[in-house]
C-alpha cells in the first residue's frame, strides 16, 4: 500500500477517535451541568443567584478529565503514526520485524509488562493484534510502542 494510502486511513482513524472522545466528553460535561441545575433548582435560588452558581460550578470542573484525554489522544495518534512509519517501510523491506517497548515503571501494567520485548513480524495477524495499546489494562493511557527492527539487527 502506497503511504498516501497509510497516512489516509491513520488520518480517517485519528478523526474518528476524535470525535468520538469530542463526544464522550461533551456528555459528561453535559450530564455533570444537568445534575448541578437539578441540585440547584431544588434550593429554591433566584434565577440570578441560580445562573451565578452554574457559572461558578461550570468554572470550576476539573481540567483532569480533559488532561487525560489529550494523553490518551496523544499516546493512540503516537502509535498510528508509528505504524504507518513501520507499514510502509515494510513494504520497502527495510522492516521485517518489531518488538514491542514498554515503560517498565510502578505504572506498568502486568499485561504490558508480560509483553515488553516480545518481537513480531509486520502485517501479521499478531502484529495486530498486539500493537500498542492493545492487551494494556490501562486502555488508551498505555505508554507502549513498536520498535522496527531494520534489516541485518
Amino acid at each position: 500500500m502506497p503511504i498516501d494510502a497509510h497516512i489516509e486511513v491513520f488520518e480517517e482513524n485519528i478523526h474518528t477517535l476524535a470525535s468520538m472522545d469530542v463526544a464522550g466528553m461533551w456528555e459528561r460535561l453535559r450530564a455533570e451541568f444537568l445534575d448541578e441545575y437539578v441540585r440547584l433548582e431544588r434550593t429554591g435560588l433566584s434565577p440570578d443567584d441560580m445562573a451565578r452558581s452554574l457559572r461558578s460550578f461550570m468554572d470550576e470542573l476539573s481540567a483532569r478529565p480533559l488532561e487525560d484525554l489529550a494523553r490518551q489522544n496523544a499516546g493512540v495518534s503516537y502509535n498510528q503514526g508509528r505504524d504507518v512509519a513501520i507499514q510502509t517501510a515494510a513494504e520497502e523491506g527495510e522492516v521485517q520485524y518489531v518488538v514491542r517497548s514498554e515503560v517498565l515503571d510502578t505504572n506498568t501494567c502486568r499485561a504490558c509488562s508480560f509483553l515488553d520485548g516480545e518481537v513480531f513480524e509486520v502485517g501479521t495477524p499478531d502484529y495486530e493484534r498486539y500493537m500498542p495499546p492493545a492487551e494494556c489494562l490501562g486502555g488508551d493511557r498505555c505508554r507502549g510502542f513498536y520498535v522496527a527492527i531494520g534489516e541485518g539487527q
